[in-house]
């Protein structure tokens, strides 16, 4: 084992690393204040140093074979955080935006994000939720082929700028959640060049199974990688202030007792108890929020029901064609979630089709694609559980990313007459939800369900006496809604701005609504 670096003139005999413990070997430098390049060479394998905050990639990139260089700064001004303290919303009450940095403007970066907070701030969600930021196997990937766990992707800007993100987006109390990868690596990260896979102390089959994606995987049994992922959990929450973590693929990481997600779960909140922690299951485990300290799943099954409904389609299980079934997505108990609030719902993710290019591609004309759309933001804010949006899913993106290429945001189509409609409506949406705690508290009820004309109307409400009636129309033909009132009085429809007044306590009111239109109705 030794130290190779700028300062040493990569003399693989000057500094070589003594066994100070089983598994650990170290040597003590004293470096002069500036900017120092160094390696590791094991047993002759030349390799970067996973835990490198910044890596400097040889010439040609990631196409070249040689590994980068750690990258080491000694002395400077560390970053000077102006939000520490602040009050981090409840799990129940954030509404996420789910956005990629190299996409969401045309610059690509975190400086040019942290220029456009204001736009998220002002749409009305109070959570950010940041695809992979780390250093990437490749230069156009999403971030899910980790290389580097600890350093920060160079395209996007410096640590400081990640940081002054972060701290820009609490000053506006708008929380930051980081989706990371702890499932696998890429196969060029600095553990797959030491040992054989069979013979790896990080690498194996893994508690989840195969990867099916073909990527080494963290066998999580194992101390080493138990150690490795609680330093990089930690390293975020305490150098970045993360909000919380988002788990890629974490039915690859598994659950066996106390390994795996459970151990994951316990390890960040030592280090942050009040964090925010979601899993994605493919396919969707409830049970694993209860096995794990989490607060909710990724709610996938929410997204194949809203397109199931808006393409009049069957998609994994929910069909338009048994409409009283298929909106048993609503309900958390009937998808196997103990409370609301462990579900994450979300119409558009990275991971799929924008619903518009579903919409457009199916055949359907964009006026009516767009009067869709808005139904589905209606249902996302309204229902049981914790909405997420994609980015630009609230001015109508069609276009969805590519692993290949960055896709920016069209941010054009917020002046177009069909983008400021969709956004308007999200506004609306977005703010009625912030305003009324009884769509943000676990009361659900299903009120009413017409399975051959396709229309529902259920109810939310919290112990406090805040009820909303939700009304949707889920076809193309106008239908007469009976909608079961709880309470006397007058009652405001927020999406149609209409009035109706109830004589008594349990009255039935018949309003006509169009097709794919919505209504919400709340005490005036």
């Amino acid at each position: 084992m030794a130290l190779v670096g700028s300062f040493n003139g990569w003399n693989a005999d000057a500094d070589v690393l003594a066994q100070v413990a089983d598994g650990f070997w170290a040597v003590e430098k004293r470096l002069n204040p500036g900017t120092h390049y160094y390696q590791y060479l094991v047993d002759g394998v030349k390799i970067c140093d996973p835990y490198a905050r910044e890596v400097l990639w040889p010439q040609g990139g990631i196409s070249n074979p040689d590994p980068p260089q750690a990258v080491l700064k000694i002395g400077g001004t560390p970053y000077q955080w102006r939000s520490d303290g602040w009050q981090r919303p409840a799990f129940r009450d954030l509404i996420i935006y789910e956005t990629h940095v190299a996409d969401f403007t045309p610059e690509g970066t975190f400086a040019a994000m942290a220029a456009k907070l204001d736009y998220i701030k002002d749409l009305g969600v109070n959570a950010i939720e940041m695809m992979p930021v780390t250093e990437d196997t490749f230069d156009k990937e999403w971030g899910y082929q980790p290389t580097y766990f600890f350093a920060v992707n160079h395209d996007y800007g410096t640590a400081d700028d990640l940081k002054r993100l972060i701290d820009e987006a609490h000053t506006r109390r708008l929380a930051v959640i980081l989706d990371i990868v702890l499932a696998h690596t890429s196969p060029a990260h600095s553990f797959n060049k030491l040992y054989k896979f069979e013979e790896s102390p990080w690498y194996g089959r893994g508690i989840g199974g195969t990867n099916e994606f073909g990527l080494p995987t963290f066998d999580h049994h194992k101390e080493p990688v138990r150690a490795f992922c609680r330093d990089v959990q930690a390293y975020w929450f305490k150098e970045f202030q993360a909000d919380g973590i988002r788990y890629d693929y974490a039915i690859n990481i598994g659950i066996d007792g106390q390994y795996g997600m459970p151990y994951l779960g316990k390890e960040a909140r030592t280090v942050r108890s009040d964090a925010y922690l979601i899993g994605e299951y493919v396919p969707e485990d409830p049970k694993a929020v209860g096995l794990t300290e989490f607060n909710a799943n990724w709610h996938g099954r929410f997204s194949y029901a809203m397109k199931a409904f808006l393409l009049q389609k069957e998609m994994n299980k929910y069909d338009w064609n048994q409409f009283d079934e298929a909106v048993r997505v609503f309900d958390p108990a009937r998808e196997g979630y103990s409370a609301a609030s462990h579900m994450v719902n979300y119409v558009e993710s990275h991971d799929e089709f924008r619903l518009l290019y579903e919409l457009r591609t199916a055949g359907i004309e964009r006026t009516d694609a767009r009067y869709r759309a808005s139904l589905a933001g209606t249902l996302l804010m309204t229902a049981p559980g914790v909405p997420m949006l994609y980015h630009g899913q609230e001015f109508g993106e069609i276009a969805h990313l590519s692993r290949n290429e960055r896709v920016p945001l069209r941010w054009e189509l917020l002046s177009t007459l069909g983008g400021k409609g969709l956004f308007s409506h999200y506004l609306k949406v977005i703010a009625l939800r912030n305003q009324h705690p009884g769509l943000r508290a676990e009361g659900y009820a299903l009120v009413a369900v017409h399975k051959d004309e396709k229309w529902v109307v259920f109810r939310r409400w919290n112990e406090e006496g805040d009820e909303i009636l939700v009304a949707a129309n889920v076809s193309e033909h106008p239908h007469n809604v009976t909608i079961p009132f709880p309470r006397k009085g007058a009652w405001h429809d927020v999406i149609r701005d209409v009035r109706v007044e109830v004589a008594n306590d349990g009255d039935s009111v018949v309003q006509e609504l169009k097709g794919y239109e919505g209504a919400v109705f709340v005490k005036a």
